[in-house]
């Protein structure tokens, strides 16, 4: 297999760290053969010394180690920058990097200093690599480098891959030398959305370890249950290619994730998923493709709102959820009560309409898309009514740690859950937290800190399928060694004590 792309060395920043040493111990024990590297050092300190040790390492494994050189646009005169990449490629330098992120100074993609040294390196015969945080990143690099004549690898650095099918489609359309990374294509069918419309020798996989979850791309791609050929394009097919790796060097064998078949036969309880889809491709509103999922993971129970109801139409929205639930024979599907705070006199009714339905476990609302914090006054007389009922409400972060000092006798579950976002609320008695997230990113996760400080009995597992496939949060879970009690309690039954009308 090829990693796409990785760091070695420290990010002062949040504190990822992977030396020379890891990376190799780490890609032997991952059956990596070789792997895209920068160094953090070339970011945040002397990107010459920094690239000075990589092509140091590079050397030592020149089997293993691809350079991802990288210059700091701040520190680079575009008179010198024909020599130094000369320099740099006679070293052994195969890629450029111009990474969004991590980073010391901003990078501004359409930068004319940038235009020129990327000009200069492709002109070299260099391979391009972008590494992009969003579609406005990728709008941006093709505006300014659409003429580029050489391979453009794009890399994204964090999660939230749904976003980005559709603008990925229209580059590859009219692109040849374009090639995406497609690790974070995070989204249920996401990838095989993509395979279906753009033939898998325009993609491959990066891990972006250490900045990111090593698994969460490997549980992605394993979800998928790829064909031969394009699981061989993905995880090496597609850079062998472009970087002319000899095929003697790669390991065509694909193994299976660790713990994959652990985690994902284990009894499971997934409080946050959503029914109909959000404004993107693919939409997901089959209910019995739904079930399949379901009975993929090994759901006992999983509890869904609508994307309608949230949306939209709480109303409509909660009705035709409720029909769902009515219809469901397996005993599987339970539901959220979605309500409205622009409409709170009919949200108390939605609440009495459906708060002794035996499917209906709680409530639901994105309280940022308002505008609003859930302790906004207009969600009063609704999270009033909650706590009369001792009800349960999902909900986003903003305002929940006031809203449920105030309202003691109604739980909250923060969703979307990382230590770094909820940290402020670990110690309030009546909030749990779930698990899923849309993003990789390890050091602002810390699932285990988490765990730690806010006690295992308030961890919930949450998936937000279908808008996210359950193998992302099963691979960030895969990386950490927890106890049997701990993965029991999290993935399962701390939702059945929450919230006891799932047991019927």
């Amino acid at each position: 297999m090829i990693d796409g792309g990785m760091f070695i060395g420290r990010n002062p920043i949040n504190g990822n760290t992977l030396t020379r040493e890891q990376c190799i111990k780490w890609m032997n024990d991952q059956n990596i053969d070789c792997a895209i590297v920068s160094n953090y050092k070339s970011i945040f300190y002397d990107y010459r010394e920094g690239n000075a040790e990589l092509l140091e390492f590079a050397r030592k494994y020149p089997k293993r180690i691809i350079p991802s050189i990288v210059v700091s646009l701040n520190g680079i005169n575009i008179s010198e920058a024909s020599e130094y990449l000369d320099e740099v490629i006679q070293l052994g330098a195969r890629v450029l990097g111009i990474y969004k992120t991590p980073k010391y100074y901003d990078v501004s993609l359409n930068s004319r200093l940038l235009r020129q040294v990327v000009d200069i390196a492709s002109k070299k015969g260099m391979i391009i690599q972008f590494g992009l945080e969003s579609t406005s990143d990728l709008e941006e690099l093709c505006s300014s480098h659409w003429d580029l004549d050489t391979d453009v690898l794009v890399r994204w650095m964090n999660g939230r891959g749904y976003f980005n099918i559709a603008e990925t489609l229209a580059v590859l359309k009219e692109k040849e030398n374009y090639y995406f990374d497609i690790g974070a294509i995070n989204n249920c069918r996401g990838i095989q959305y993509l395979l279906n419309n753009i033939k898998s020798e325009k993609f491959y996989w990066a891990s972006g370890k250490p900045e990111c979850f090593f698994n969460t791309s490997r549980y992605l791609l394993q979800s998928e249950e790829l064909e031969a050929e394009d699981a061989h394009n993905i995880y090496a097919g597609t850079l062998q290619e472009i970087l002319g790796i000899n095929s003697k060097d790669i390991t065509l064998a694909i193994s299976e994730p660790k713990k994959w078949s652990e985690l994902v036969s284990r009894p499971k309880v997934d409080t946050h998923w959503h029914y109909h889809g959000w404004n993107l491709l693919d939409k997901q509103d089959d209910v019995d493709e739904l079930k399949l999922v379901v009975e993929k993971y090994s759901f006992e129970k999983i509890i869904i709102s609508s994307s309608l109801a949230l949306n939209y139409d709480f109303q409509i929205g909660n009705a035709e959820l409720s029909e769902i639930l009515e219809a469901d024979t397996s005993g599987k599907l339970y539901g959220y009560i979605v309500v409205d705070p622009t409409r709170p006199d009919e949200s108390l009714r939605e609440i009495e309409l459906y708060r002794e339905h035996p499917r209906f476990v709680g409530l639901k609302t994105i309280q940022d898309l308002y505008n609003m914090r859930l302790d906004d006054p207009q969600y009063e007389k609704i999270l009033a009514k909650g706590e009369k009922y001792g009800m349960t409400m999902l909900a986003h972060i903003p305002g929940m740690k006031e809203a449920a000092i105030k309202h003691p006798g109604m739980n909250f579950i923060s969703a979307h859950s990382t230590w770094v976002r909820v940290r402020h609320m670990v110690g309030i008695t009546n909030i749990y937290f779930d698990l899923c997230s849309s993003h990789n990113d390890w050091a602002e996760t810390q699932l285990e800190k988490l765990i730690e400080n806010a006690g295992v009995e308030k961890i919930l597992f949450g998936s937000d399928a279908q808008l996210i496939s359950p193998a992302w949060t099963l691979g960030k879970i895969s990386e950490y060694s927890f106890d049997e009690d701990v993965l029991e309690s999290v993935l399962k039954n701390n939702a059945y004590k929450l919230l006891p009308k799932l047991k019927g």
